[in-house]
């Protein structure tokens, strides 16, 4: 899988069905948790589709080991921040800075988002979640 360094100038497109994206939702997941990402991305918790697809559609996949930040949701669809509070600058590294650059940016620390996740057998479903996050997670 390429990793692609936004921006690319693309706005996600919003997920409409599991089925459109449980493909490439199914290799992100396996992509990040067998940790193929190198040098200081080696240790990322989560990946958006925006970072590996020229036509980005609106999810992104948590780590295994980090899916109790969502209340063990592993992806993450149509996130939609309902209210914030607290923003802060900080450094950030990430993989949507070119160049493995550390940038300040600014951070809302705490948040309400609703987004959809995969559920019921076989996840043929998408459930809709709400979730307060602070810190990193927001």
């Amino acid at each position: 899988m390429k990793i692609i360094i936004p921006p690319h100038n693309l706005i996600a497109e919003p997920v409409k069905s599991w089925n459109e994206i449980k493909r490439e939702a199914r290799e992100l997941l396996l992509f990040l948790d067998q940790k193929n990402f190198a040098g200081k991305w080696k240790d990322a918790y989560a990946i958006s589709h925006a970072q590996v697809s020229e036509q980005p559609k609106s999810f992104f996949v948590v780590h295994k080991d980090k899916a109790w930040m969502f209340q063990n949701n592993r992806v993450i669809i149509n996130a939609r921040i309902l209210s914030g509070e607290n923003e802060v600058k900080s450094k950030e590294g990430c993989m949507g800075f070119p160049h493995e650059k550390v940038a300040k940016v600014r951070r809302i620390q705490r948040v309400k988002v609703e987004f959809y996740s995969p559920k019921g057998l076989f996840f043929k479903k998408l459930k809709k979640d709400t979730m307060d996050l602070d810190g990193l997670s927001a």
